[in-house]
């Protein structure tokens, strides 16, 4: 009983450190100007824009605030001083900024079996891979899938993937990721994150379509973790059955698999489809702008830009 209470307190305490992390995050990118947009609508008014047109061109700045592997917020602030509306793409990449100033992105998604301690997997050897946290995939469409839309006003046709902000406001949107490197540590509030084309991310066609389907919305997350682990890390569906995370940290016993035969049998599915779609999508070039060793726009508050 009392080791059931000093988990349960740990949880929460864990739980209160993300929030406090992720509001301090909050603050620093809104500075004291008004709070994140949560409710996002279309102006048909605004200029349109493609995401990394934006940000190239200094219009839009971008700020990700992962709470973990599985996903977080992403902030945008319109710094063109015009209303703007953001064209989403289906998938995007998610890679870590070093302090060193060097991205974490390996290119078409590494080879490691590594162990992830941070989430308590086991029974898959390897060394695991070396510089920075996971990588993450994700898409935009999902969010009026998980319960949550925030309540966006988008007109029939123009689809979820298009909002607009008004001049010098933030606004936030949800989104939920899977781990593209397997074996490195689950990022944090307090990590740098920034968004690449999944296209520049990784020249696997099969990875990318996979993105892309979970990124549309109503995917089980587990599913697609598992589908791009096949891809990325090249874990068979054997090792990936092997895999295991511990309900009580420590204990061997309490040790489960993280997946089951139903969400892999979906996995395999998920990858044949995924396989189909990439035999039947055109050709396209990697989109040369926001590459992973590209500059980001320097990101500067509206608050901070009246000063």
């Amino acid at each position: 009983m009392i080791s059931q209470f000093v988990r349960r307190a740990g949880a929460r305490r864990a739980g209160l450190l993300v929030a406090c992390l992720a509001m301090i995050c909050v603050t620093q990118l809104v500075g004291a100007g008004k709070s994140p947009m949560r409710i996002l609508k279309y102006d048909p008014t605004a200029a349109k824009m493609e995401l990394f047109a934006a940000i190239d061109a200094g219009a839009l700045s971008v700020r990700i605030v992962a709470h973990d592997s599985e996903g977080g917020n992403v902030y945008f602030e319109n710094l063109s001083g015009k209303p703007l509306t953001v064209n989403l793409p289906e998938a995007v990449a998610m890679v870590q900024v070093l302090k060193q100033g060097f991205f974490n992105n390996n290119q078409n998604g590494g080879n490691s079996n590594g162990v992830n301690g941070n989430s308590g997997l086991s029974n898959v050897s390897g060394g695991g891979q070396q510089g920075g946290a996971q990588s993450l995939g994700s898409g935009f469409g999902q969010q009026s899938n998980n319960g949550n839309n925030n309540g966006n006003n988008i007109p029939q046709g123009i689809g979820n993937n298009f909002f607009s902000i008004p001049p010098e406001r933030v606004a936030q949107v949800p989104f939920k990721s899977v781990c593209l490197n397997y074996g490195k540590p689950d990022p944090s509030p307090r990590m740098t994150y920034k968004p690449v084309p999944i296209e520049t991310y990784s020249q696997d066609q099969v990875l990318q379509e996979t993105v892309r389907i979970f990124g549309r919305g109503g995917m089980d997350r587990t599913v697609a973790q598992a589908a791009a682990w096949h891809q990325t890390d090249k874990l068979s569906w054997n090792d990936l059955a092997s895999i295991k995370k511990y309900t009580l940290p420590g204990v061997y016993s309490s040790q489960v698999p993280i997946f089951s035969m139903s969400q892999l049998k979906a996995a395999q599915e998920l990858v044949t489809k995924a396989t189909k779609q990439a035999k039947e999508r055109p050709e396209v070039e990697p989109k040369s702008n926001s590459t992973p060793g590209a500059v980001t726009p320097s990101y500067t508050t509206a608050s901070a830009r009246k000063t």
